[in-house]
C-alpha cells in the first residue's frame, strides 16, 4: 500500500507541476477543493520510449520513425491504483530499407555477359534474407543466418534475351516484414564484339630445328564468354580446345603443342569463338624450321668373300627427320643401284636390302650414299668384297689335246627386290581424337612371296610399337587394314613392315599425324521443368495429442523451378502460432517458423509433395527459446 501511495502522489505532483508554474511562484496554499488543470496534450511514457533510435552496426541502421503525439483529455487525479503499461510485443512492423548500388539504372550490357547485381539492405532488428527478381520472377535468394543489421547482397545475373529487363531487390527482417522493392532497368544488346585473343609465349619469330616441339600459350577474353580456341598453322586447323561451360568462360587460357615436322617458314595463329559465334584472331607467331642434319645411315653386308656371280645382300638402315629421298649403292666407284622413295616427306626412316654380284675376280669396293629431301647426303665407309674364281677340275690325259671350250659367261641370277609397301590410309598429317580409332590400310608387294606384315606406331623419341602382326599369304601382293586406338595424345607416325620368304624386309613410308586429347563430353540439355503442383491453401497434419495446421501462400513471383511461400503456422497442442517462411521446387518443400508464440518456438519441416499434390509428408523438429528439444518426428499433411 505504501508503494501505491507514493506512485499516486508522484503522479499528482507531476500533474500539478504541469498545470502551471504560477502556483509555485505564489506559494499560497491552494484550497483542498481546487483541482489542477492538465494541459490539452500530454506525451505518455509509452510515446516517450518511441523516440529512441534502433542500435546500428558501424554507424548505420534503420531509424525508427518519430512517435505520434498522443492526445490526452483533461487530466484527473491519479487513481489509487496506476494503470499498468502493456508489455512491448515481440514482433515489430518497421520494414527494412534497400539501396540499389550496382549496376546503374539504364546500364547497357551484352547478351550472355555476366554482371554483379549489388544492393545494401538495413534493418534495426537484422536482415533475415534478400530476394532477387528478374522480370518479376524470383531469380535467387540469399539467406543471412546471423541477422546482420546491414547486409550487402551480391547476385550474378546474365541474359541471352536482347531487350530491356527489370531487376528488383527485396529484403526481409526476422518478423518477415518486406522492404519496398529496389528496382533498376538494364538493357541487353546483341553481342557483335569479337573476343580478344593473344599468343602470350613464345615470342615471334622462333627458330627451330626439325623435329623440335614448342608450347604455345594463349589467352582470350570476351564479355559474354569464350567457348573455343583453335590453333591454325599456315591457315590450316592444327589443334583446338573447347570450354567445359556451354556459355563459355572469361578469361579462357590454353596451351597448344606445335611439332616442327616440316622444314620452312610457318605462321601460327590462334582463333577464339565466343558464345554468340563472333570470331577473333590473335597476333601471328612466325616459326622457322631448319633441317641442318644429314641422314643417319648404317650398312651391313651378308658376306665379304664370295665366288664369281654369288650374291651379296647389302642391308641399309637410314633415318632423317625431313625424309629420305633416295638410297644409292656404289661399286668400284660406279653407281650400281638406286632406290627412290615414293613419298620422301613421309619416309623418315627406311630399312632397305640391295643385291650385288660380280663375275670379275678380285677386290671390289662398295659403299652406300643416302640423300634426304633437302639433298643432304651421308656416305657409309667403303667395304672390300673379294670375288674368287671357282676351282677348275683336273684334266684327263689323252693322246690328243682336246680343244678347250671356254667357259661361257655366267648370267647373274635375277635380283629379287625386297618387299615394297604403300600406305593407303590414313592421310598424311591425319588428326584423331581419343578414344576414336585410326583406320590403317596398306598394299604390299613381294616378288619373293609375302611371309608376314607388321603394323607399327611411333611417337617422337621412343621406339616403334607393334600394333598387329598379319600372316602373309605367300603371294606377290597383299592388301589389308586394321584399326588402332591411340591411348595418349601427341605427334605420331604409323607405318607397316613386310617380310618376304627370302627374309628380305621392306618398310612403308611413315605417315605423320596428331592424336588429340579427348574433349569434354557435351552436357545434356537441362531437364524440362515439370509443372509445379499447387500447394496454396490450408493443410492439417495429425501429431500426438494434437495437430499442426499450416496455411500456405505464394510470395512475389515464382520462377520455373522454385517458389517462395509464406503463411501461418499453428500447433494446436499449445495454441502456438507463427509466420511461415518456405521454399518449394515443385516436389520438395522446406518450411521454417521463427519465434512462434507463446514460448519463442522455432519449428522446421522438410518434406515432399506426394499423392498427386494431395499430401505433404516429411520430418519436423522443434526448439524453444533457442534450446533444441527432443520434439521431432514425421507428419503427413492433408488439405482441409
Amino acid at each position: 500500500m505504501k508503494r501505491v501511495y507514493l506512485t499516486g502522489l508522484m503522479f499528482a505532483l507531476l500533474v500539478v507541476g504541469i498545470a502551471g508554474c504560477g502556483l509555485f511562484a505564489n506559494p499560497t496554499p491552494a484550497p483542498p477543493t481546487v483541482q489542477p488543470t492538465a494541459p490539452a496534450v500530454l506525451e505518455t511514457e509509452v510515446a516517450g520510449t518511441l523516440t529512441a533510435v534502433a542500435p546500428t552496426a558501424q554507424g548505420q541502421g534503420t531509424p525508427i520513425p518519430p512517435p505520434t503525439q498522443v492526445a490526452v483529455a483533461t487530466a484527473t487525479l491519479a487513481p489509487s491504483q496506476p494503470t499498468p503499461i502493456p508489455p512491448t510485443p515481440s514482433g515489430e512492423n518497421n520494414p527494412p530499407t534497400v539501396q540499389w548500388l550496382a549496376p546503374s539504372n539504364g546500364a547497357q550490357i551484352t547478351a550472355q555477359q555476366t554482371i554483379s547485381v549489388v544492393a545494401l539492405a538495413a534493418d534495426d532488428h537484422g536482415i533475415s534474407r534478400v530476394e532477387f527478381y528478374a522480370d518479376n520472377a524470383l531469380y535467387s535468394t540469399q539467406p543471412t543466418p546471423n541477422l546482420p543489421t546491414t547486409y550487402q547482397a551480391v547476385f550474378a545475373w546474365s541474359s541471352a534475351q536482347v531487350g530491356q529487363h527489370t531487376l528488383t531487390i527485396i529484403a526481409y527482417d526476422p518478423s518477415n516484414n518486406a522492404s519496398a522493392p529496389a528496382p533498376a532497368t538494364i538493357n541487353v544488346d546483341a553481342d557483335s564484339t569479337p573476343p580478344q585473343v593473344s599468343i602470350l609465349a613464345p615470342a615471334s619469330p622462333q627458330n627451330l630445328t626439325l623435329g623440335a616441339q614448342i608450347n604455345v600459350q594463349v589467352a582470350a577474353s570476351d564479355e559474354a564468354g569464350v567457348t573455343q580456341l583453335q590453333m591454325l598453322v599456315d591457315s590450316q586447323p592444327y589443334s583446338q580446345v573447347t570450354s567445359q561451360s556451354p556459355s563459355g568462360q572469361n578469361p579462357f587460357a590454353a596451351t597448344f603443342i606445335y611439332a616442327a615436322n616440316v622444314p620452312g617458314t610457318h605462321t601460327i595463329l590462334v582463333r577464339a569463338v565466343d558464345s554468340a559465334g563472333n570470331l577473333g584472331n590473335s597476333n601471328p607467331l612466325t616459326v622457322v624450321v631448319a633441317d641442318n642434319a644429314p641422314p643417319n645411315v648404317t650398312t651391313n653386308y651378308s658376306r665379304l668373300n664370295v665366288r664369281q656371280n654369288e650374291q651379296v645382300t647389302v642391308y641399309t638402315n637410314a633415318t632423317d627427320a625431313a625424309g629420305i629421298q633416295r638410297v644409292e649403292l656404289w661399286a668400284d666407284n660406279a653407281l650400281y643401284n638406286v632406290f627412290t622413295s615414293p613419298n620422301p616427306p613421309a619416309q623418315t626412316s627406311l630399312a632397305l636390302q640391295q643385291i650385288w654380284a660380280s663375275d670379275a675376280p678380285g677386290n671390289h669396293v662398295l659403299f652406300v650414299r643416302v640423300f634426304d629431301v633437302n639433298n643432304q647426303s651421308t656416305t657409309t665407309p667403303a667395304t672390300n668384297i673379294f670375288v674368287r674364281q671357282p676351282q677348275e677340275p683336273t684334266p684327263t690325259f689323252t693322246p690328243f689335246i682336246p680343244t678347250r671350250t671356254p667357259y661361257p659367261t655366267r648370267t647373274p641370277q635375277p635380283v629379287i627386290p625386297p618387299p615394297n609397301c604403300q600406305m593407303e590410309a590414313p592421310a598424311t598429317n591425319f588428326r584423331v581424337e581419343i578414344p576414336n580409332a585410326v583406320e590403317i590400310r596398306w598394299n604390299c608387294t613381294a616378288q619373293g612371296g609375302m611371309a608376314q606384315i607388321q603394323v607399327y606406331f611411333q611417337y617422337p623419341g621412343v621406339m616403334a610399337t607393334l600394333i598387329e602382326n598379319v600372316p602373309g599369304n605367300g603371294g606377290m601382293e597383299q592388301r589389308g587394314g586394321t584399326a588402332w586406338y591411340p591411348s595418349s595424345p601427341g605427334a605420331v607416325d604409323v607405318f607397316v613392315v613386310a617380310l618376304d620368304r627370302l627374309g628380305q624386309r621392306g618398310e612403308s613410308p611413315h605417315i605423320p599425324g596428331i592424336v588429340e586429347a579427348p574433349r569434354p563430353p557435351t552436357l545434356p540439355p537441362p531437364p524440362t521443368p515439370q509443372p509445379q503442383q499447387g500447394i496454396t491453401g490450408r493443410w492439417r497434419g495429425a501429431v500426438d495429442n494434437g495437430a499442426f495446421i499450416i496455411v500456405l501462400e505464394p510470395r512475389i513471383g515464382c520462377s520455373e523451378t522454385q517458389c517462395a511461400y509464406g503463411g501461418t503456422f499453428e500447433d494446436t497442442r499449445g495454441n502456438v502460432r507463427g509466420e511461415i517462411n518456405g521454399q518449394y521446387d515443385g516436389r520438395n518443400l522446406t518450411l521454417s517458423v521463427q519465434g512462434a508464440q507463446p514460448g519463442d518456438v522455432t519449428w522446421n519441416f522438410e518434406g515432399q509433395v506426394t499423392a498427386g499434390g494431395n499430401e505433404i509428408a516429411g520430418q519436423w523438429s522443434e526448439a524453444r527459446a533457442g534450446v533444441p528439444s527432443l520434439q521431432q518426428g514425421t507428419v503427413a499433411f492433408r488439405r482441409e
